[in-house]
């Protein structure tokens, strides 16, 4: 199991020098501000994250799903999402993919960058976790 806290969470972003507005539950987060934010959907296990950037939003999660309302409230209803999963529904590594994620865009709010990682992996899942490992082990 690849379960992470927010904890773990916070330790890899300083591992990795990614800089982080905070991390929240979706339904209690009250404004997403310029930067990079880690999301909690449920308040126990599944994690995405948000880049804003110049007023632009980009919206990850690994298993391809648009975000809350009340996340696509908070982004003003004018944000990207990548809509292909990468993440199969019984991994828990969907942590180790919002850090792989925040790594490579680099606080940048661009689709084609959000396109350009998610090329890297396929349909299969259990390679896509070779895929993340090689992304995080990267220095």
């Amino acid at each position: 199991m690849n379960e992470t806290t927010d904890k773990d969470l916070r330790i890899l972003c300083r591992k990795y020098n990614i800089q982080l507005n905070g991390i929240f539950i979706a339904d209690k987060i009250e404004i997403i501000r310029e930067g990079n934010t880690i999301i909690n959907l449920n308040g126990n296990s599944h994690w995405t994250c948000v880049i804003k950037e110049k007023g632009k939003y980009i919206y990850f999660d690994s298993y391809g799903m648009p975000p809350t309302k009340h996340l696509e409230k908070l982004m003003e209803y004018e944000y990207d999402y990548n809509d292909e999963p990468i993440q199969a529904i019984n991994s828990s590594s969907c942590g180790f993919y919002v850090i792989a994620f925040l790594k490579f865009m680099r606080g940048k709010a661009d689709r084609r960058l959000m396109d350009l990682f998610t090329s890297f992996f396929s349909k299969e899942y259990l390679h896509n976790e070779l895929v993340l490992k090689r992304f995080l082990n990267k220095e």
